[in-house]
């Protein structure tokens, strides 16, 4: 799902990540870590095509595939829905609409072919199988809601979009402890359909079975 082959990345001419390669495959759930400045949100803003094409810095070595594709010759746009970026920063940025209710309204009639609908439902029900009423507070601006339950209600809602390969930096410095145990649900009922999750975090992670570790430049995995 998602293949980092040989990368070398420099931030003005200074080497931060020095020929990596990774692979995260479907079902995989991975725990990124590494010291401030290692370059993990880096790392992850080259698979979600956000490096090269909007922030600076320079790719000069090796490719990023998600889901078979470069990113090299790819805009981020055209991974959409299939990729799912949840920052810690601008989230409300990423919604179509300005609430939860707009966001369903909006997936749904997306989904309105037959063949995408029975996805739609499919999605739909995982989700209140893992968070139930996680969609009833449809009216609460994106923009008013705790981060933690804002990165908690994105994430559901890439799902309800059609997600497979979702990549989360640093979403749970201000998590509570009840959401956590809703994170955990779901990462788990995600895998099990076979999506691919990478989380960038300084915290433990709720629940993982890879972990990659970021330091001086080069990438460990165990």
């Amino acid at each position: 799902m998602l293949s980092y082959r040989h990368i070398s990345f420099a931030w003005h001419e200074k080497i931060l990540l020095d020929d990596i390669s990774a692979n995260l495959s479907s079902g995989d759930i991975v725990w990124l870590t590494g010291g401030n400045g290692a370059g993990k949100s880096t790392l992850l803003k080259l698979a979600a095509g956000m490096i090269p094409h909007f922030n600076h810095g320079r790719l000069y070595e090796g490719d990023v595939e998600v889901l078979g594709r470069s990113i090299r010759e790819h805009p981020p746009k055209s991974f959409y829905p299939q990729l799912a970026y949840v920052p810690s920063r601008n989230l409300p940025f990423y919604f179509f609409g300005e609430n939860l209710s707009e966001e369903i309204d909006i997936t749904r009639t997306l989904s309105s072919k037959k063949h995408v609908q029975d996805d739609y439902d499919a999605r739909n029900s995982l989700l209140h199988s893992c968070i139930p009423g996680w969609d009833k507070d449809g009216d609460q601006p994106f923009s008013n809601m705790q981060p933690g339950k804002l990165a908690l209600t994105a994430m559901a809602v890439f799902a309800l979009q059609g997600a497979q390969l979702f990549i989360l930096d640093e979403i749970f410095r201000q998590t509570s402890s009840a959401d956590i145990v809703k994170w955990e649900v779901l990462l788990k009922g995600l895998a099990a359909q076979g999506c691919g999750i990478i989380i960038a975090s300084h915290d433990a992670v709720p629940l993982f079975n890879c972990r990659w570790h970021l330091e001086k430049g080069h990438l460990t995995c165990d």
